[in-house]
């Protein structure tokens, strides 16, 4: 049971839920408020889920590994997001088909599944918010699976980099592998892909750092 503390918390972050008072209740008389620290995994490949989260702080990646160790992120979870393959998981009483991990220290409002069928048919904002969240995560995957099969490989790590480059020195904190993870390829991949860049005065790379250093050129690659 969430205190009303921390039913504000959630109130705060989905304030939709405001609208509905039986839908808040419910939700304090049946969730729980937990503290998941960074690197954490909230749910395992091919684990049946007990809950769908809703993240109030924080950040949750979820994403796909392979029969050869290579990862791709689906997605990412911030403040006032909750889980898609989570609720479908639940909603088909299906296992939950890839990991769900905190990359930062995390609240998450915890739901139970039982709850989260309930409500389908008792709150109208309930059904709002589990539609609008599939749509908008599946739009998110299908944009995932075009790029993979569609787009070169020096074109997404261009734009994965200037989707990160958001500091005046234009420095992004992150390890090649780190890149490879996110987009699905191999490190020696980034890694080729990068010193290219570096030699035509693209970027500069450091130790768990890269500096952009010509964002008209970067630019180029993104629009070629």
């Amino acid at each position: 049971m969430l205190t009303d503390q921390q039913l504000e918390k959630v109130i705060t972050v989905f304030p939709r839920f405001k609208s509905d008072q039986a839908l808040l209740k419910n939700i304090q008389a049946n969730s729980t408020l937990a503290c998941i620290s960074a690197d954490s995994t909230l749910c395992h490949d091919g684990q049946y889920s007990s809950a769908l989260p809703l993240v109030v702080s924080g950040l949750v990646r979820v994403y796909k590994i392979s029969e050869s160790g290579k990862e791709i992120s689906l997605y990412h979870i911030v403040e006032g997001e909750s889980c898609v393959l989570t609720a479908t998981s639940i909603l088909g009483s299906s296992p939950f088909p890839a990991v769900a991990e905190s990359e930062k220290d995390s609240e998450v409002v915890l739901l139970p599944a039982a709850s989260v069928n309930d409500w389908l048919l008792q709150s109208m904002e309930w059904q709002h918010f589990i539609f609008e969240l599939i749509a908008q995560r599946m739009a998110e995957v299908i944009t995932v699976v075009e790029e993979v099969a569609f787009q070169r490989m020096d074109r997404r790590i261009a734009s994965y980099l200037n989707a990160k480059s958001n500091d005046k020195e234009n420095i992004i904190h992150i390890t090649h592998q780190a890149i490879a993870a996110e987009i699905g390829t191999a490190r020696e991949v980034v890694t080729r892909v990068l010193r290219d860049m570096e030699r035509k005065g693209i970027v500069g790379l450091m130790r768990g750092k890269i500096k952009i250093n010509n964002e008209v050129e970067l630019t180029k690659i993104l629009n070629s």
